[in-house]
Formats: C-alpha cells, structure tokens, sequence
C-alpha cells in the first residue's frame, strides 16, 4: 500500500487508500502513541479515592501453595496509564486476561470502558487513568508463571506475571520478606 501525497504546498497531507479494518488498526496504534502504562503490578488491596490518588498495599508477584488446586482469596491488578493531554475526553477500552502459562485463561476476560481525562494541574505535560480491578476467589489449578494480560483498544500494552510455586512448608513473615 503506497500513499499518496497531495501537492499543495506545506503542511503536506498523506491519503492512505485502505480498508476500513487497516483504517481503524492504524487509528489504534497513532492513538496508543500517546499512552504509556507507568506501573503495573499485583496486590493485596488498592484503592483510588476522591481526588484520584491510587494507594497500593502489599504488591507482590509469588504465590505460594502447598497444594494444587489453590484458591488464593484476593487479589487486586493496579495499573496507571500515562496520557497525553489531546487524550482529554476520549473513550477507550481496556482489557484484562487473567491466563496460565499455556495461555489458556483462568478467569473470563473482562473489558472496561474508560475515558482519558483532563491534566489534573493545568499545562501538565501528562494526565493519568489509574486502575484497580479486584478479583477474589481465584483457583489456580497448577504451578506456573500465571499472567494478567493488558490490552488497550485490542493492543496488548503489558504482561503482569504471577509465579504460582509450589512449597514444602507454610511461608513465614520473615521468608516473604524482600
């Protein structure tokens, strides 16, 4: 697919002659240039309060069983996503896979509408979307580095990994410590 140019003198346009799913692809990824997820991690808890702040609590990445099946009770995904202001107002999709190693998924996905909003101080360079999802009651059938895939707008933009381990012994306080 060759574009062509106009020949009006400067700025010069580029036409794209393209169907409409390549259209809407490239629509996509121009848009995702200009979004950056900045943190992307697992947790016991996370909120967001009033004025948008995303407070995270016990982030961590091992789970240990001493047994398979294991039913691990919560577990929050925590994301924030760096946007450009020309962002401001407009909707977007965020999705999110919980998979084993196989990829083969362990919860259904689930799709969340989102709209970017404005700079949270004017003039900033960024405004921010932060995120926290929670799940509870999650069965991990075996051990493995499990994932929470992140797309955005059908685009993957993270992988957030879960190392699911086996154990002979009940982890203590002092052996989780980093």
């Amino acid at each position: 697919m060759q574009p062509s140019l106009s020949r009006s003198p400067l700025p010069r346009r580029i036409d794209f002659t393209c169907d409409e799913a390549v259209s809407n692809r490239a629509y996509t990824q121009l848009t995702l240039s200009t979004m950056q997820i900045t943190l992307a991690t697992l947790s016991d808890y996370a909120t967001i309060d009033q004025q948008g702040k995303l407070s995270v609590m016990g982030i961590f990445d091992v789970l240990g069983a001493l047994q398979f099946p294991v039913l691990h009770p919560q577990v929050y995904v925590c994301l924030r996503i760096q946007c450009r202001p020309i962002e401001a107002g407009r909707q977007h999709t965020l999705r999110l896979v919980c998979q084993d190693q196989d990829g083969s998924p362990i919860l259904p996905a689930l799709e969340s509408p989102f709209e970017v909003p404005p700079p949270s101080v004017p003039k900033a360079p960024y405004s921010y979307v932060q995120v926290s999802y929670g799940f509870s009651g999650i069965l991990f059938h075996r051990e493995g580095t499990h994932s929470f895939e992140v797309a955005i707008n059908g685009v993957h933009q993270a992988s957030i990994p879960l190392h699911v381990v086996k154990v002979s012994v009940p982890a203590t306080d002092s052996d989780t410590e980093e």
